[in-house]
Formats: structure tokens, sequence, C-alpha cells
């Protein structure tokens, strides 16, 4: 029995060696193959970051130049509203100073119409009061020449008259 329990644990360490030798020379492949295997993986992932980088940095840099070519639209867009805002401000300025001004030509001429108004209201009741005059002057002109021929005929009547009585006059006087 001693012997038993000598040779079954050097039994068992003999095949533990051999399993372990076995599992090791397995394990130093497999190893190999793993770390073999992750250096390809691991290179293959920093080839990935760095295409991923390139592409992100090429994506980045295609953005960059879109955002300022975008900005740069956007400030000519802004900067030609803003002389599209500024010239109708000035239109808008322009109109009401042209209207303005407009307006007191206007209220001059307003004045100047009242002012002519007056003149030609003045001027036609001349002319009425011409024309009455007018009017009249040739109803009594006619009437006035007839008048003057009366007085005539008077005024020679009464010569004939004076000469008639100086005529008796005279004759009595002579007579006399």
């Amino acid at each position: 029995m001693n012997k038993i329990y000598v040779f079954v644990p050097l039994t068992a360490f003999a095949l533990f060696i051999g399993v372990h030798q076995w599992s090791q020379s397995g394990r130093d492949q497999r190893e190999q193959a793993r770390l073999v295997s992750a250096k390809t993986e691991q290179a293959a992932r920093r080839a990935a970051e760095i295409r991923a980088r390139e592409v992100a940095i090429q994506d980045a840099l295609t953005q960059q130049a879109q955002q300022k070519k975008e900005r740069q639209e956007r400030e000519a867009r802004e900067a030609a509203d803003a002389e599209r805002r500024q010239a109708l401000i000035d239109a808008r300025d322009a109109s009401a100073t042209e209207q303005q001004r407009l307006a007191r030509h206007i209220d001059g001429l307003k004045r100047d119409i009242a002012a002519e108004q007056e003149a030609v209201d003045r001027l036609q009741i001349d002319r009425d009061a011409t024309v009455a005059e007018q009017v009249y002057l040739k109803d009594a002109v006619p009437k006035v020449r007839a008048t003057a021929v009366e007085l005539e005929r008077v005024l020679e009547k009464i010569a004939a008259a004076e000469a008639e009585r100086a005529k008796q006059a005279a004759a009595l006087k002579k007579k006399i």
C-alpha cells in the first residue's frame, strides 16, 4: 500500500505534466496566433481609423468649404438686401421730400390761383361795367345827339329871335 501512495501521486504528477506540456505547446501557438490576430486586427482597426479620420477630415474640409461658401452667399445676400433696403428707404425719403415739395408748390399755386381768380373777378366786374357803359352809351348817344340837334335848333331859333328882336329894336329906334 505504501507503493500506491507514492506511485499514484507520481503517476498523477506525470499526467499533469503531460497535460500541462500539451496544453502549453498549443497555448504558445494559440497565444502567437492570438497575438498575430490581435496585431492584424489592431493594424486593420488603425488603418480603418486612419481612413475614417481621413474621410472625416475630408468631410470636415468639404463641410467647412460648404459652410464658408454658404456664409459668403448669405453675407452677399444680406449685403444686397441691406443695399436694396437702403435704396428703398432712400427712395421713400426722396418721394416724401418730393411730395412735400409738390404739396408746397400746390399750395403756392392755389394761392396764385386765388389771387388770379380775384384779379379775373375784378376784370370781369370792370368788363361788365364797361359793357354796361357801352350799352348805355349806345342808347344815350343817339338821344344826346338828338338832344344836341334839338338844342341847336332851339339856339338857332333863339339866335333868329334875337336877330329879329334886334331888327325890331333897330327899326323901332329908326322910327323913334
